[in-house]
């Protein structure tokens, strides 16, 4: 939802994903609507991939001024003495390495050019705790952290990051965390329903955009109130 909100407000959009099929996908749907996009196949745990990604951008479209970085995986539902290493391992891989690889690339880009606007995704377990999900909990606050030292990093140089950090959202995961059914988590939410991707899209699209731009560091929850109980 994320990258059709951009393409329709004027942004170039480079996608990366290891699934061919959907990033294609959403490429093709940007490009019937008249907007301008690119797909290439990226793991975000490889860093490698991931230079690869923002080099690209920058080769095919010029300076990079935005950047969403949005990958993640949940990884084992198990008490954390249960989680095998393997599984703890490939998720840091992902939800915290990846974020790093893809700011440090993007970062090195828009100090060339002059500053930009990057946002992260974590979750509302990134500001809270969760039974049976201490690792994911744990990547989606280290995320956070990533977010607020390296805003404080880059201020001075008009290089603005903050993340959103969206609760119970009708994706394609919740279902799946939901057994098919993610209304059922609506009964949790204090505004009584769960959330729509493109709520989240147009929170980041404002992060990104110079409406925001007296705004750094910050970490914007799209919950219903769910953490403010």
């Amino acid at each position: 939802a994320t990258a059709l909100v951009l393409a329709r407000a004027g942004a170039r959009v480079v996608l990366g994903n290891r699934n061919v099929q959907r990033g294609e996908a959403v490429v093709a749907e940007i490009q019937s609507a008249g907007g301008t996009a690119l797909f290439q196949q990226t793991d975000v745990a490889d860093a490698q991939q991931v230079a690869r990604l923002v080099h690209r951008a920058v080769d095919e479209f010029g300076p990079l001024h935005l950047a969403f970085n949005n990958a993640g995986v949940e990884g084992e539902r198990a008490p954390l003495h249960e989680q095998s290493i393997d599984s703890a391992s490939s998720l840091i891989d992902i939800n915290v390495k990846g974020i790093f690889y893809a700011m440090k690339y993007e970062v090195e880009q828009m100090l060339a050019s002059g500053g930009g606007a990057i946002v992260n995704t974590t979750s509302i377990l990134g500001l809270r705790g969760s039974a049976t999900l201490a690792n994911y909990s744990a990547s989606k606050h280290a995320i956070i952290g990533l977010t607020r030292s390296a805003a404080l990093d880059y201020a001075e140089q008009n290089i603005r990051i903050n993340a959103v950090a969206p609760g119970p959202i009708e994706t394609r995961m919740l279902a799946e965390i939901a057994e098919g059914d993610p209304q059922s988590f609506a009964r949790r939410v204090p505004m009584g329903r769960i959330g729509q991707p493109e709520e989240i899209a147009e929170a980041v699209l404002w992060l990104l955009s110079d409406k925001a731009g007296f705004v750094t560091g910050q970490v914007l929850p799209l919950d219903g109130g769910w953490t403010a109980k």
